[in-house]
């Protein structure tokens, strides 16, 4: 049964990663409304619920997001806000 639960652990889809600008953040709703830096056109639209958050982003902060996709839609699994990095002891 531990190797079961292990190659479904091993064989999940890796997130895949954007990096942009903070458009809005519900942090009620826990949605994250993003464009896309290298895609201005592109917006993401992603969930917060089970998201590892670094500073809490706002609009105009650039953040970098690993991101799952799942039929209810996109999922944050971790966020870094690379505008406040420093404040939450990054680089200097």
């Amino acid at each position: 049964m531990a190797f079961t639960a292990l190659c479904i652990a091993a064989c999940s889809p890796a997130p895949k990663v954007v990096q942009g600008t903070v458009v809005s953040h519900d942090i009620a709703g826990k949605v994250l409304v993003l464009r896309d830096d290298l895609a201005p056109a592109t917006t993401y639209e992603l969930s917060l619920q089970d998201a590892e958050i670094g500073a809490d982003p706002v609009p105009g902060d650039t953040v970098r997001v690993a991101y799952l996709e799942r039929d209810t839609g996109l999922a944050a699994t971790r966020v870094m806000n690379i505008t406040r990095q420093e404040d939450v002891g990054g680089k200097k």
